[in-house]
């Protein structure tokens, strides 16, 4: 597995920054399927939060 998607942390904060599964595919160098797999193995939602600008700058490398 993508280390980027072993990571819970690293898996939530591109969920908090209102990244789409695609979005995090490309991103990470997955499939969405994995990302998708990955998101459900650590319990974590596909619905996207809400985040200032900032914290969404701050992700975006």
């Amino acid at each position: 597995m993508n280390p980027e998607l072993a990571d819970r942390a690293v898996l939530a904060a591109y969920v908090d920054a209102g990244l789409s599964i695609r979005k995090i595919a490309k991103r990470t160098g997955c499939s969405k399927s994995a990302v998708a797999c990955a998101l459900r193995q650590h319990g974590l939602s596909r619905r996207r939060v809400r985040v200032p600008d900032e914290m969404k700058k701050k992700l975006r490398m």
